[in-house]
């Protein structure tokens, strides 16, 4: 007990040591109309949408929703209704779907694959009371207004519910799609032109959950999470993947016709490294690939699993690292019992499984038939910094989307990364990743606290300045990226102590601006984001959980817990209430002063009933038997006869009496009735009658 008390002060001690509380620079709420420059977007108030954000085209937006596609122009959000794409379930699909036994809200068409395939040519799929249906629109030149040219099966192109997580890019000119072909979504896949992962082979894919779809050159790329496979011997795992197939796959010969021939996938390690490493193995949302000073990167959320530790974390990945990682061995299993281990690179086949070939058609059976089993590649992706940019833990929160700002230049000439991270509580947090740190500059609360965010996009418009785009099921809304005139940050210290790339504060203007819209030469612009504090303002450097900007008065705002590479979120207690660590150190100190008190009573006990006291009849066992005894000579007095103990104790030891009778023991033993005089005089016991006198027994 004394060590664990000792560990568990060590731990408490520890944490104030080595973590470094702060908060987030600034916080809006935007609920509570602090901010003005917010556009917003309702569509049908009458029922969920379930908004998606299919495409940003030029300076407009297509958002797919029940029965309708909406063309949102930028930065304001107006609808552009001439170009809207309505397109309701037929009677008959709504009828079966009912009959299926699926609600009225479910029976509807929800828009979820857009792809623009030709100059006026849109590709639109969607549910269709759970019969997905694809059509192909063309703009007319007369009226500007989309009309369709032709409808086909959408089944494997488009999810038959609308909150199914799937995925789709147009690609060399064809639809790749992640998702189910049936109608209890059990057959998943991955598509295209009728080529598809092979049919319930759990090697292939495990109930997964699509999340993005990316392209190179030569290949296109799902990211996804699903069963792992090689953990079913150890139980029930999800893992976060990335699989790759090759653009010019056109399926193999024979019974491999319809199936690919350049199938991998991966693993993506999101985790905390140690001895024993902490995995975020859940992916959640994944963007686009971004040109970055460090290359051409990724980055994603992942999340613990929901009866684990409620965490969620931010990572990046290089598309050389996922390259790489599929270059290397493959994993394989040799029986159904055996564990998952390193292929031998002697048992691969000469022409390398999953590279491009000018003819997929050709390949030999060996090649097809070692695919067949072999798809998953033993290296996982390893995260950009080898740590997550930044992690929270939070039981009432999880992080759901993410946008990335890439290359964003500093007043000092360098570059960040900024990004947009929507939660389940309607918020947004903007951080920077500078130098391989990571800030939580500012919290924005978007949506009231029961609203989740389900996607994010930095969107462009022509001669705009950039703004983010914000959808939750039922709603659209955008906000500036930065909020450099804020009331909060009048000084140059605040501005400063924002640590927000986007701004600076002019020297000349004697205020804090944006600095690539500002006039000013960098001389004149003071920004630090390593350290949040400049000389240039003047006066010391401000406390680290310094809230620079206007936010809700008196509101707990999330603490940023830096340690090393990754800040770590937690929350601080409101006023009136103790911190963590004051509980803490309240239970390390009650735990304390019962061990001592315990142990003074223990002692005190011992020294008054120690086997060794002379006065140890008093207490304990010893004194009930005592007791015991004594009622027991009492008695015999009363009755005229002579007691004698059953067995031997203290005080006869002590007697001189005790050396005259040594009989005693632990058998029952018949002992004639011994007179006084015969005792007094040493003498035999003697039988007149031929038999034994009157007997007792005793117990030794």
């Amino acid at each position: 007990m004394w060590r664990a008390v000792a560990v568990m002060a060590v731990m408490v001690v520890g944490e104030g040591a080595a973590w470094r509380d702060g908060r987030p620079r600034m916080v809006v709420n935007y609920m509570a109309g602090e901010q003005g420059d917010l556009r917003a977007f309702l569509g049908n108030q009458t029922h969920s949408d379930h908004f998606k954000l299919l495409r940003q085209d030029g300076g407009s937006l297509l958002i797919g929703a029940r029965n309708v596609v909406y063309n949102l122009s930028l930065p304001g959000l107006e609808e552009n209704v001439e170009q809207r794409v309505e397109w309701n379930s037929r009677e008959r699909d709504t009828e079966l779907c009912l009959v299926k036994g699926k609600s009225e809200d479910e029976c509807q068409n929800y828009v979820r694959v857009l792809a623009r395939v030709g100059e006026e040519e849109l590709l639109v799929c969607g549910t269709n009371s759970y019969n997905p249906r694809c059509r192909n629109y063309a703009r007319s030149n007369a009226t500007g207004a989309y009309q369709v040219t032709r409808e086909f099966s959408g089944k494997g192109y488009c999810p038959y519910d609308p909150r199914h997580n799937s995925t789709s890019i147009f690609a060399g000119g064809e639809l790749y799609s992640g998702t189910v072909s049936d109608f209890s979504g059990t057959d998943a896949l991955v598509i295209k032109q009728q080529i598809r992962t092979e049919q319930y082979n759990l090697k292939h894919l495990n109930g997964p959950d699509f999340v993005n779809s990316v392209e190179d050159e030569d290949y296109v790329y799902m990211f996804f999470r699903e069963e792992a496979v090689e953990a079913m011997n150890c139980g029930k795992s999800v893992y976060s993947r990335v699989a790759r197939v090759c653009k010019n796959d056109q399926g193999g010969p024979h019974t491999f016709r319809n199936k690919w021939t350049t199938f991998l996938k991966t693993r993506l390690n999101c985790s905390v490294s140690g001895n024993y490493p902490f995995y975020f193995d859940e992916v959640q949302s994944m963007s686009n690939v971004v040109a970055t000073t460090d290359g051409d990167m990724v980055f994603g959320i992942f999340n613990t699993p929901d009866n684990s530790i409620p965490g969620s974390a931010v990572c990046s990945f290089r598309m050389s690292d996922i390259r790489e990682s599929f270059a290397g061995a493959f994993k394989a299993q040799s029986h159904q019992n055996a564990n998952w281990l390193p292929l031998d690179e002697r048992e691969v086949p000469e022409h390398r499984p999953g590279a491009c070939s000018n003819n997929s058609r050709h390949l030999d059976e060996e090649h097809l038939n070692f695919l067949k089993e072999n798809m998953l590649m033993d290296a996982a992706v390893p995260s950009s910094i080898h740590l997550p940019h930044y992690i929270k833990t939070s039981p009432h929160e999880r992080l759901t989307a993410i946008a990335v700002d890439p290359a964003v230049a500093t007043a000092g000439g360098e570059t960040a990364d900024i990004l947009f991270v929507g939660t389940t509580r309607g918020r947004v947090l903007k951080l920077a990743a500078h130098r391989g740190q990571t800030h939580l500059v500012e919290e924005l609360q978007i949506f009231p606290l029961h609203v989740a965010v389900s996607n994010l996009l930095v969107a462009r418009g022509e001669g705009e300045q950039a703004r983010l785009v914000v959808l939750s099921d039922h709603e659209v809304k955008s906000v500036p990226v930065a909020r450099c005139s804020s009331p909060g940050l009048n000084t140059c210290a605040d501005c400063v102590a924002l640590q927000d790339p986007h701004c600076a504060w002019d020297i000349r203007a004697g205020l804090c601006a944006p600095h690539l819209s500002s006039p000013a030469d960098a001389s004149a612009l003071l920004q630090n984001l390593p350290d949040g504090f400049h000389p240039g303002c003047g006066g010391s450097a401000p406390h680290p959980g310094l809230v620079a900007g206007a936010g809700e008065a008196g509101r707990p705002a999330d603490t940023l817990v830096q340690h090393e590479y990754y800040p770590v979120a937690r929350t601080a207690a409101p006023a009136g209430q103790y911190t963590a660590r004051t509980l803490s150190l309240a239970c390390a100190s009650s735990a304390l002063l019962a061990l001592l008190l315990g142990f003074l009573s223990g002692f005190c006990f011992l020294r008054r009933c120690g086997v060794g006291r002379r006065d140890n009849m008093n207490c304990g066992h010893a004194y009930l038997e005592a007791q015991m005894l004594e009622r027991q000579a009492t008695k015999a007095m009363v009755e005229g006869g002579v007691y004698e103990p059953p067995y031997t104790t203290a005080a006869a030891l002590a007697s001189p009496s005790h050396h005259l009778s040594t009989t005693k023991n632990n058998l029952l033993i018949h002992q004639p009735v011994v007179s006084k005089d015969t005792m007094k005089t040493n003498l035999t016991v003697t039988n007149t009658g031929g038999t034994l006198g009157k007997c007792k027994k005793v117990y030794l």
